[in-house]
């Protein structure tokens, strides 16, 4: 029966209202084949669209990256330039104590003279 369905130019068919009928084998092949062919274009477009994105995935990654990176690095220079800053503040904050008991002896000073410029008026005029 195989060998007889193989030998045969046409072959049984149901058509897509769902009705059965015959068809020659040669218009039944190259309907499978246009719809493969048909289906493997698709598949391609598919494949080429996956690849697109996939690449633009990839240099959106690597912009990002680098982007990460410098802004890593202008932090690690900016976080060294600030922590000498606070080195160079904390030395000076350090002198206002002693700046502080310089200004209250040089205004106890400046009292004295004033009052020995006074008391040397008064006794002078």
């Amino acid at each position: 029966m195989e060998q007889a369905w193989n030998q045969a130019d046409s072959c049984e068919i149901i058509s897509r209202e769902g009705q059965p009928g015959t068809a020659p084998l040669k218009m039944l092949y190259s309907g499978y084949r246009a719809s493969l062919k048909s289906k493997a274009a698709e598949a391609v477009a598919q494949l080429a669209t996956l690849e697109e994105a996939d690449k633009m995935v990839d240099e959106r990654r690597t912009v990002l990256y680098n982007k990460v990176v410098t802004s890593y690095h202008k932090a690690k220079i900016e976080r060294g330039a600030l922590a000498r800053e606070l080195e160079a503040v904390k030395v000076e904050a350090a002198k206002v104590p002693q700046l502080e008991k310089d200004l209250r002896v040089a205004r106890a000073q400046c009292a004295e003279s004033e009052e020995a410029g006074r008391a040397a008026a008064a006794q002078g005029g």
